[in-house]
């Protein structure tokens, strides 16, 4: 089991621009259960005219060139703060502003599964809690977000993949989520 967090991100600000960056490139906070699981927070926002960026990419082909979250400068993209202690890691993400181009925003974290999976979603003071067991071990993600919004736990295309999205409301842009990852063996 690996789980590995940066304290800060985007380290520099001015490293995303609309044609290329390294937000939709760079996994900022990610877990891997020996070839079982891979997990990892990511930002998605859909625009007016029916696109969707995702950040980090949701495809390959996407994770060069322009997928930036916002159609024209100033270019900016999610924060992620992270503090981790062994195998607990708190992490705090924000979108700074919401723009104009935008119907929807959301932050959720992606778990590519090799074996399919019964999660279990609760609600423990305060936060919604998804946990899964992968053999022997066991992983919580907590999430505290702001008051009404609560996270929507989808299968991805693959049949056995994840995806425990928080939309964030317009009015809660700006505003920290704060999720806990910890994992035991």
């Amino acid at each position: 089991m690996r789980l590995g967090s940066l304290s800060h991100y985007p380290l520099k600000r001015e490293w995303d621009q609309l044609r290329w960056g390294l937000s939709w490139q760079t996994f900022p906070v990610a877990l891997s259960i020996d070839g079982c699981l891979w997990a990892f927070p990511q930002w998605h926002v859909s625009w007016q005219n029916g696109a969707e960026r995702f950040h980090p990419a949701r495809v390959k082909s996407d994770g060069y060139l322009r997928n930036a979250l916002v159609p024209e400068d100033p270019c900016f993209t999610g924060e992620t703060l992270a503090s981790q202690e062994g195998a607990v890691c708190s992490i705090q993400r924000r979108l700074p502003e919401w723009h104009p181009s935008w119907v929807g925003a959301s932050d959720s974290w992606v778990f590519v599964l090799t074996a399919k999976v019964e999660p279990v979603i609760y609600t423990t003071g305060g936060e919604s809690v998804l946990e899964l067991s992968i053999g022997t071990t066991s992983v919580k993600l907590h999430c505290r977000s702001p008051e009404g919004c609560v996270p929507k736990l989808s299968i991805l295309e693959d049949g056995l993949s994840l995806r425990w999205e928080l939309p964030i409301a317009r009015e809660f842009i700006g505003q920290p989520v704060i999720w806990r990852i910890q994992v035991s063996e």
